[in-house]
């Protein structure tokens, strides 16, 4: 994403994410939810329905944003959006975020891999 460097996350089913943030050396914790479009009445006349729609929010209360300068908060993006930002999918806690306080290793925010980074994790992490 824009000003943030590219990141890696682990977003678990029961709502919480794990992210790994460039230049951080602890995983950032935090939780994720989608907020269901409302259906908002465009020609009643008619039965028309549009709905507006969802979005995927993001809550990490005890963190800092270099790209913004604010500690916590959290901040929703429209799913379609926020696609737009995915490079690559995998299943699972791949890097182990949800187990670990310290990251695998500190990183930059160039783009990478999932298998670029494996590479460089060094082995017993």
């Amino acid at each position: 994403m824009f000003g943030h460097g590219s990141q890696v996350s682990y977003s678990s089913p029961d709502g919480k994410i794990y992210l790994w943030y460039p230049g951080n050396k602890a995983v950032v914790r935090g939780t994720w939810a989608i907020n269901k479009g409302k259906e908002y009445p465009a020609e009643a006349s008619r039965g028309v329905i549009m709905l507006a729609e969802n979005r995927i929010c993001f809550n990490y209360p005890n963190s800092y944003n270099p790209a913004t300068g604010q500690r916590g908060g959290g901040d929703c993006i429209r799913t379609k959006a926020y696609g737009k930002y995915v490079t690559e999918l995998r299943r699972g806690d791949v890097f182990g975020l949800s187990r670990r306080q310290e990251v695998p290793f500190v990183r930059s925010g160039a783009p990478a891999t999932i298998d670029s980074l494996l590479a460089q994790i060094p082995s017993g992490s």
